[in-house]
């Protein structure tokens, strides 16, 4: 009896990832989970779009994957942000956000030998870091108008945002921070800890002051100084980062010839 062999070739559903990423950088974690407007526009967004189909391919292959990411989206509603949702969900495996971003790390190496452990160059550290401390948001010119996408700094978000949307945003921020101090070089590590600490510490300051209840004869406390002294400090950071920002080459300037 003539044996028949059959080849079954699965369809490898990351084919598109790799053809993708070979050749360009995959995201970090954090730039996934909190993409700026340049990351979803032109070829980021492809990449992006390669990188966000990589994730779920690969919480679908943890264990119970299917079930786990159904209840992580069940649970964003009632979260002031999604790290929470996801951290009650798959805590088991990961036990916080700096853990996620080391496996984040380990599956961009598996997938295209990209090591994404390596350390960004200051020139690099320091605009990622200039990216990470700005927010998005929507500007119309009038009221007419279709908003237009924009950047504004922390600094404006605290004094123009209502607290409930910064203290999301913000501890959103404050995440970010401590993924980015696993690449970060020595030189700036003190700067992502002073904004981490400037952020938390307005945080708790604010919130004491939004729940604080009078009793009688008492005043109740000021805002403002509060969003004072947060834009001072993180004032005073920004112009500190500043001197750090390696200084583009400019052309030596020409002498014309004398007649």
């Amino acid at each position: 009896m003539e044996e028949v062999v059959k080849n079954v070739r699965r369809h490898d559903t990351l084919a598109g990832v790799r053809a993708r990423l070979r050749g360009r950088r995959a995201f970090d974690f954090s730039e996934i989970a909190m993409p700026a407007p340049a990351h979803l526009r032109g070829e980021n967004w492809r990449d992006f779009q390669a990188c966000a189909h990589l994730l779920v391919d690969r919480l679908l292959a943890l264990s119970g994957g299917g079930v786990r990411l159904q209840n992580m989206i069940r649970l964003l509603p009632d979260n002031m942000n999604w790290q929470t949702g996801f951290l009650k969900v798959y805590g088991d495996l990961f036990a916080d956000m700096l853990v996620v971003e080391k496996w984040w790390a380990v599956t961009i190496v598996q997938l295209t030998g990209q090591n994404q452990y390596q350390n960004w160059t200051l020139r690099e550290a320091v605009e990622k870091l200039e990216n990470l401390l700005k927010l998005p948001a929507e500007v119309r010119l009038n009221a007419a108008d279709s908003p237009l996408e924009a950047e504004i700094t922390l600094q404006q978000a605290i004094r123009g945002w209502d607290f409930a949307v910064q203290k999301q945003t913000l501890g959103q921020k404050f995440n970010q921070l401590l993924i980015a101090r696993v690449k970060m070089p020595r030189e700036l590590l003190p700067f992502v800890n002073e904004y981490g600490r400037i952020l938390q510490s307005y945080i708790a300051t604010r919130q004491q002051v939004e729940s604080f209840r009078p009793r009688r004869g008492q005043m109740r406390p000021k805002v403002a100084p509060v969003i004072d002294e947060a834009v001072r400090q993180l004032d005073s950071v920004d112009r500190r980062l500043a001197l750090f920002k390696p200084e583009s080459a400019t052309p030596a300037r020409t002498v014309p010839p004398r007649n």
